[in-house]
């Protein structure tokens, strides 16, 4: 039977190599003799992969205006018909926009 000495911590609880493994290797986790639970030195190491903080801008109106003057030019459609278009799509989603807080949702 073997027992642990003091200078033998026995295995990594996190990957369950030795510690002197850890001293040559140098791991993302610091060795784990069991004080804490593995989960807290996984995550120290997982830190430094999360992604960067990114701002996204609301576009004020998506709108394709190659496409608006292509149906202009063919006659399809009249300057005062995509106006009026706007018109419309804006005060319903304005309309849906406010239900929305109002809800809280």
């Amino acid at each position: 039977m073997t027992t642990m000495s003091e200078d033998d911590p026995g295995p990594c609880r996190t990957c369950d190599r030795s510690f002197d493994w850890h001293k040559k290797n140098n791991p993302i986790h610091p060795f784990n003799d069991g004080q804490a639970g593995a989960i807290s030195f996984l995550k120290k190491g997982r830190e430094k992969d999360k992604a960067p903080e990114v701002q996204v801008r609301r576009a004020e109106w998506p709108f394709d205006p190659v496409l608006r003057q292509a149906l202009i030019n063919k006659g399809v459609l009249t300057p005062e018909d995509l106006r009026d278009a706007e018109e419309q799509i804006k005060a319903v989603t304005a309309q849906f926009a406010e239900r929305m807080t109002e809800n809280g949702q």
